[in-house]
């Protein structure tokens, strides 16, 4: 599940859609919803995290013009700029506690700005609370 989480990750597939298949599935595995929640979430966030390194690596050093080009898009990319700057640990963290913000495109974003790759990679840490919710729901599917 991972390698495959991966993948769609750099190849920009919506992370919310895989995390509930991943909850879904889990839950036809195991039948438990417990063991389905944490072996999907451990799983997912694995996944998640390796994929988001790739992606942000991929957008500083492989496709730096292309994502420069779509971060100009929008002038907030500025503002998050020089708040990394400052707080890059604490700007990403929260960033990802964000359910608004796209998890695939953010990945890419990144890689444009000043965040250091440790403030980044740590900064992952804020995908947990959302990764278990989206497991949740996908293990509730089923009995929908």
């Amino acid at each position: 599940m991972s390698l495959v989480y991966i993948l769609c990750t750099v190849c920009l597939v919506p992370g919310s859609i895989l995390t509930l298949g991943a909850g879904w599935a889990f839950q036809q595995a195991f039948n438990s919803t417990g063991i389905a929640i944490l072996v999907g979430s451990i799983s997912v966030f694995v996944g998640a995290w390796i994929g988001s390194i790739l992606a942000f690596l991929l957008g500083r050093f492989v496709f730096r013009e292309k994502s420069e080009d779509f971060a100009k898009k929008y002038r907030i990319t500025k503002a998050l700029d020089k708040a990394i700057q400052k707080e890059g640990l604490k700007v990403v963290l929260l960033l990802r506690l964000c359910p608004l913000v796209p998890f695939t495109f953010f990945n890419y974003i990144m890689g444009v700005t000043a965040v250091s790759f440790f403030d980044y990679a740590i900064g992952a840490i804020g995908m947990i609370p959302g990764t278990i919710v989206y497991v949740f729901v996908g293990t509730t599917v089923g009995s929908i």
